[in-house]
């Protein structure tokens, strides 16, 4: 008798835990808004060993013909 309360209990337990979902409420890839008072604006300089001038090089060498385009 014990185990089937028992076993009765867990279920009902698993069920509920299933269906709750989420706490906040909120789909999968919800996105959340939040107001707020902005304080203070520090500009920061982000460090990168991006080198800016290749790209464009191998992008003007690789890319199609202009006059092909015609």
């Amino acid at each position: 008798m014990l185990s089937r309360v028992s076993s009765y209990t867990f279920a009902a337990l698993l069920a509920f835990a299933l269906t709750a979902g989420p706490a906040s409420g909120q789909q999968p890839g919800a996105m959340e808004i939040r107001q707020g008072v902005i304080e203070q604006i520090t500009p920061v300089q982000l460090q990168s060993n991006h080198h800016r001038g290749i790209g464009a090089v191998i992008g003007g060498l690789g890319g199609p013909d202009s006059r092909s385009m015609r």
